[in-house]
């Protein structure tokens, strides 16, 4: 083809994209000399391209091909492409998988009629895609190892690479993961050798399909729990995405980053990336996509105690997911099990249970074993909620299998804990114990707090099981550490019910001094405990509003309060922002430590300060910023101090100073 009609062609497509839907066919009628085969192609590259920037654009476009082949042309293979064209809509813009699996087989017809190979298998391979997406995993591997076998033998690299990677899609969603790990991986060593290529078009196609392999790579690095592999990969991803048009590249790598954030337990990176990726999908109006990011958000919630979000969420999601055709039965099934997990931390186990049981029948349908042994560890979380601990201990057990067959050890280690607590309600100590350690052992060497914390407490409680207090101090004061190092790291919104379901750590460790009778480290323990709970709610009830002084006496005092405030609101943004934005960069392990401990000093000296503002005039309790308990403690005797007081398996305690400076604990 001359420069000039490849000139005239592009212009002539660049007039057809911008023009009114009912003036695109008679402008294409126009230049009917154009309306070739390549042509019409050209015409479904176009539309396709507009799917990662306006969905309903993209639909029109695809919509006004179909029209110009049975208005114009009349040719079966340019309807064809019109025919692949709205599919592509359905299945990468809007998540219609069925009504686009009905057009790609249309297609696939058509080009049988019109004895065009090359089309035929470029419907074939969309339908590996939506095939996958619907849960028929058999026919969609049967169709592209078939296309993959004729791939190979034309030294084809381009069918082969996308045939292999709607493969690898197929695999993941059935819980193959290590399959199709080793597919992408064939991908990137086929894509990284190619350096040769015998068109721009066919070099754009490398630059995406290294964008889409990269990232599916991590998210399988990630299903693996090989995270640091998955950061490196999605990172790779998110440089090429930068190089390509729309925002749905950058929005698909953003939501894969939060996503490998949220599993290291760095939920402030999470979240923000989630928004990022949230905000570049709705720019597209890509909603499948953003439903897919809703569950990942829900899950973040979840994480963080944040139960009436995580109903309200998984609620969202299951309506939107209810008004597509059908290819959203996994969706639904993780947001059943994300509402089953927060009706069951308050209490719902009835509607809990149903929520199980509907995602349990979804993932039966879909083959996906994977998630039921989650919806099984769900079932054993419920059973230990009931103290029904025969069944909690048949969950877990069922799920651990699963968990260790497919190589998750972090599924097969938050597992193990419910199986160790069963164990440990049963008497069982020695293998509960051996079961924490383990888990304690994984997730110190991987760095993953949030799952050290619950295993740490673990082994403190079987330790005070076994009357070894002093191992029994040790391991809680671990998970203390823990506790507040990954606290400071929260946004402060989010910190109140992060620690919600933490402070029982706390609560055990304040029940051994008690018993030891050592009331030094009993009030130490209350104020650390407390001067953290407290804290949380003030920041989340008060956000900015700053303290008034009710009395020019006091003047120094509240504005010494603000301005601790708001520096330490700098400290904790100013490690939100940089404890793994970008994993690799020079924050380091010991600038974090300092900053958290920072934020502790800041905090300790909040602390004393309100203390000191109520001494001196009650009335500062009515401000926001103040709480109290209105709880007197009986027969205090005359010439001592109450200075704390708390709660221990329903008994009120104080602690007393006595004249002379002795505490001692009532």
């Amino acid at each position: 083809m001359s420069t000039t009609n490849t000139n005239q062609q592009e212009s002539v497509i660049a007039q057809w994209a911008t023009l009114p839907q009912a003036e695109r066919v008679p402008f294409l009628q126009q230049h009917a000399h154009l309306l070739t085969t390549d042509f019409f192609n050209e015409l479904k590259d176009e539309a396709t391209r507009h799917i990662w920037r306006d969905t309903d654009h993209a639909l029109a476009l695809a919509e006004s091909i179909v029209e110009a082949a049975e208005k114009i042309t009349r040719h079966p293979v340019h309807r064809a492409l019109g025919l692949m064209a709205i599919a592509n809509v359905y299945a990468f813009g809007k998540g219609h998988f069925a009504r686009a699996l009905g057009l790609y087989r249309a297609a696939v017809e058509a080009c049988i009629e019109g004895n065009d190979h090359t089309y035929r298998i470029n419907a074939l391979i969309a339908q590996v895609y939506v095939l996958g997406m619907l849960g028929r995993y058999d026919e969609a591997l049967e169709i592209g190892e078939g296309v993959r076998r004729m791939a190979k033998s034309h030294n084809d690299w381009v069918t082969f690479v996308r045939a292999s990677n709607n493969m690898a899609i197929a695999c993941q969603r059935k819980g193959d993961t290590a399959t199709a790990l080793e597919i992408y991986n064939e991908i990137v060593a086929m894509l990284e050798g190619q350096t040769s290529f015998r068109s721009e078009d066919e070099r754009t196609f490398h630059t995406e399909q290294r964008f889409r392999t990269y990232l599916n790579r991590s998210n399988a690095l990630r299903d693996m729990d090989r995270f640091h592999e998955a950061l490196d990969s999605v990172f790779k991803a998110l440089e090429i995405a930068n190089t390509l048009s729309g925002s749905i590249p950058r929005g698909k790598a953003f939501d894969s980053i939060g996503i490998t954030y949220f599993f290291l337990g760095r939920y402030n990176d999470a979240l923000h990336y989630f928004q990022k990726a949230r905000d570049a999908f709705q720019e597209a109006n890509a909603e499948r996509d953003y439903i897919v990011e809703e569950l990942f958000a829900t899950q973040c919630w979840l994480a963080l105690n944040a139960w009436d979000d995580v109903i309200h969420s998984a609620q969202a999601i299951l309506e939107r997911c209810a008004t597509f055709d059908a290819g959203y039965e996994f969706e639904m099934a993780v947001a059943h099990l994300y509402r089953a997990q927060a009706l069951r931390a308050q209490g719902a186990l009835d509607a809990a249970q149903t929520d199980v049981a509907r995602a349990i029948d979804l993932l039966t349908q879909l083959d996906n074993t994977r998630w039921l042994a989650v919806a099984w560890k769900t079932q054993a979380q419920l059973a230990l909620e009931s103290n029904d601990l025969p069944n909690a201990l048949h969950f877990a057990q069922q799920a651990m299998h699963i968990f260790e067959n497919q190589q998750l050890p972090v599924e097969y280690a938050q597992t193990a804990l419910v199986y160790a607590e069963a164990l440990e309600r049963r008497g069982n100590i020695e293998e509960a114990r051996r079961t924490y350690r383990d888990v304690a052992t994984m997730a110190e060497a991987e760095g993953l707090d949030w799952l050290a914390i619950p295993a740490l407490h673990g082994l403190g409680r079987c330790a005070c099981a076994e009357q070894d207090s002093e191992n029994a101090r040790t391991f809680f004061e671990s998970a203390i550490t823990r506790i507040e190092e990954m606290r400071t790291t929260l946004a402060l919104g989010l910190r109140a019910t992060f620690l919600s379901d933490k402070l029982a750590v706390f609560e055990d460790a304040i029940r051994l001094a008690l018993q030891q009778n050592n009331p030094l480290e009993t009030f130490y323990l209350v104020e650390r405990a407390r001067a953290r709970a407290m804290l949380d709610l003030f920041a989340t009830q008060t956000d900015e509003t700053p303290i008034k002084a009710l009395d020019e006496n006091d003047r120094a005092i509240v504005e010494n309060i603000n301005t601790l405030r708001e520096q330490l609101r700098w400290v904790q943004q100013h490690l939100a922002h940089n404890i793994g934005l970008d994993y690799r960069d020079t924050f380091t392990e010991e600038r974090r430590q300092q900053w958290q401990a920072e934020a502790r000093t800041l905090e300790q000296r909040i602390a004393t300060l309100i203390r000191e503002l109520e001494v001196r005039n009650a009335a500062y309790r009515q401000q926001p910023l103040f709480a109290t308990v209105e709880r007197d403690i009986p027969d205090l005797p005359p010439h001592t101090n109450l200075i704390e007081y708390f709660t221990v398996d329903g008994v009120l305690h104080a602690c007393v100073v006595q004249p002379g400076g002795h505490i001692e604990i009532r």
